[in-house]
């Protein structure tokens, strides 16, 4: 899995699994009607649909760029940007507060 807390989150096409992407389009026999699930599964494996993810996987089942950005941006739950992990979310608050010297009366 990518580790989205050092960085913005994006994937190069260097960083890019070809093995992991390829083991995934295997597990659905690269089937072009199954295109919506190979796209589930790669969003859970790097909690967003990279670019360079849905050109390979566009090139390996054969059907254009057009349709797969047609069906990421179509469904509401594909997400074409990076999301922060859980984690980062939460960041802790740090409340400072100054209290001044008691004045003599």
């Amino acid at each position: 899995m990518v580790n989205y807390e050092k960085g913005k989150g994006d994937i190069t096409l260097s960083q890019l699994s070809f093995e992991r992407l390829d083991e995934i389009l295997q597990a659905h026999d690269y089937n072009p009607s199954l295109v919506i699930a190979i796209m589930q599964d790669i969003q859970k494996e790097y909690r967003y649909l990279p670019e360079a993810a849905l050109c390979y996987v566009a090139n390996k089942l054969q059907i254009s760029e057009a349709k797969i950005y047609g069906v990421a941006t179509f469904y509401e739950n594909f997400s074409l940007e990076a999301k922060a992990s859980i984690l980062s979310r939460f960041v802790p608050v740090r409340h400072v507060m100054s209290v001044s010297p008691a004045r003599s009366m």
